[in-house]
């Protein structure tokens, strides 16, 4: 079973990922749980583009100017996706994207018939905040400059996410215990879906 875990940077997508590992180990969920993301396929595709055709380094980050690589990350990962597949394993897939129904397309219908998301709803100003501020911290590598954010996750399309999956969206402005049980709430939709996925 695969769950997307989606949202703009800064909405918080890690640590609700840790909040929902935490809560399946303690719910004794059998599985194996496993998280990947787009960033390393991200950083790749840089290091390959030595004359700077499809991005620019910017201070603080970078410029994507290419658009075809959006579509390339999400078939990268969607290959990365299907390696996983095992019985008895939750793959967690967490990304970032201007349009949701664009890199959702590069999914097998395979993959997306075993599969839910969750999008982690924050405004966009709170979104920018939260990024700019990891300036600094050990998660620098994940900080997208602000003309980046503005260009690419001020408006996103995540309307479109329930024409392709089974849709969670979780609100994350409130405080730690807030957030902490809407993701108790979340985890019951997941094993209800983990159950009737893995026992067919």
């Amino acid at each position: 079973m695969n769950i997307f875990l989606l949202g703009r940077p800064g909405s918080g997508k890690t640590t609700i990922f840790k909040m929902l590992r935490e809560e399946l180990a303690s719910s004794g969920v059998d599985a194996e749980i496993v998280k990947i993301d787009d960033f390393p396929i991200l950083l790749k595709i840089f290091e390959e583009d030595k004359e700077f055709k499809r991005h620019k380094p910017t201070p603080g980050g970078f410029k994507v100017t290419d658009e075809s690589v959006w579509d390339d990350m999400a078939k990268e990962l969607a290959k990365t996706v299907e390696k996983l597949q095992e019985p008895g394993r939750l793959v967690f897939v967490e990304f970032a994207r201007k349009s949701y129904e664009r890199a959702l397309k590069n999914f097998d219908k395979k993959i997306l018939e075993k599969s839910l998301a969750i999008y982690v709803k924050v405004p966009f100003d709170i979104c920018l905040k939260r990024n700019l501020k990891r300036s600094g911290m050990e998660t620098e590598i994940h900080l997208v400059p602000e003309e980046e954010m503005r260009k690419t996750y001020e408006e996103d399309d995540h309307d479109k996410i329930s024409e392709f999956l089974p849709l969670i969206i979780v609100e994350n402005v409130g405080d730690f215990e807030d957030l902490k049980k809407k993701t108790k709430e979340i985890v019951q939709k997941i094993l209800e879906y983990w159950r009737k996925h893995e026992t067919h």
